[in-house]
């Protein structure tokens, strides 16, 4: 029983969702709601697990990760696609949509290719007409991991205890839309350093929406948190039972605490869980608190 090993596959498949339509004969009302339409959501789980005991030190080791395949199979007849454009109130184009043949709700923008001799950001024109509008938008990420993963560390040694959990995700992306884009920002500075010259001027990108709704601001959001880390020690019982105490335990421990990510937003784990149509819009939220604890367990 030291070790262990847990493989799985799913495919789920929902269909007749609700989905707003426009009636090919108008009855006094502009759409109605129907079902149709279906999603596939597919991938594969692991799991492994390994603990021993060697003298009075034993120890536990498990990890899991999982893969996701997530995609809109089809929509009703007379549907292409749905937009969403939760972030055009700020000054944004970013929409996200639900298109057969890419995940639910995938950001849909510009495709940034760089600066012209003129120092102005320039996009990549799909329907060749000599300028970058909204016929141009395109897939460019999706706010849903297509990996998560896990670990799991458990140690003991002589009434002292050590746990440790992490858990991370990756294969999403993340467009900030809280900065104010008619404003030189944080973030204009952030990308001009970090790219060393290939991004344009702050002061061009100021109102440039385009810029702002393309991969020019779109960034990975993988990640990897140690969710606890976390030192305990329990008393011998030939000393707490002195005190008719059966059980007394003290711990430490750092939750939240440390992060590995790329992403130079304030949270890449707050803001990768928006609501569905909303996903990988970063508003701004508020990010998971870094927490020191100390407490006590006393069992009498």
């Amino acid at each position: 029983n030291r070790l262990s090993a847990t493989i799985d596959y799913f495919d789920k498949r929902t269909k007749d969702l609700l989905i707003s339509v426009t009636p090919p004969i108008e009855f006094g009302h502009s759409s109605q709601t129907v079902n149709g339409g279906s999603v596939l959501n597919r991938g594969l789980e692991f799991e492994l697990s390994w603990k021993d005991q060697i003298g009075d030190f034993s120890y536990g080791v498990s990890a899991n990760f999982s893969t996701l395949k997530n995609e809109v199979l089809e929509l009703p007849e007379r549907v292409s696609r749905i937009d969403r454009t939760d972030a055009s109130s700020t000054n944004y184009q970013i929409m996200t949509s639900f298109e057969p043949g890419y995940p639910i709700w995938y950001l849909r923008g510009y495709t940034y290719e760089g600066v012209n001799a003129e120092g102005w950001p320039t996009f990549t024109d799909y329907t060749g007409d000599g300028n970058a509008d909204t016929a141009d938008m395109t897939y460019i990420g999706s706010g849903i991991p297509t990996y998560t993963y896990g670990l799991n560390i458990n140690l003991a040694w002589k009434g002292f205890d050590f746990t440790l959990y992490g858990a991370g995700q990756g294969g999403n992306h993340i467009l900030p839309v809280l900065h104010r884009t008619g404003f030189t920002n944080t973030l204009n500075w952030y990308l001009e350093a970090a790219e060393n010259g290939t991004y344009p001027h702050p002061s061009k990108t100021v109102g440039n929406y385009n810029f702002w709704s393309s991969t020019a601001n779109l960034f990975k959001g993988d990640f990897f948190r140690i969710k606890q880390m976390q030192l305990g020690y329990t008393v011998p019982a030939r000393i707490t039972k002195k005190a008719a105490i059966s059980n007394l335990r003290v711990f430490v421990s750092l939750d939240d605490f440390f992060t590995i990510t790329k992403y130079p937003g304030l949270d890449p784990e707050t803001a990768s869980t928006n609501s569905t149509s909303g996903s990988g819009l970063d508003w701004g939220s508020y990010p998971t608190m870094q927490k020191v604890l100390f407490g006590v367990n006393l069992t009498f």
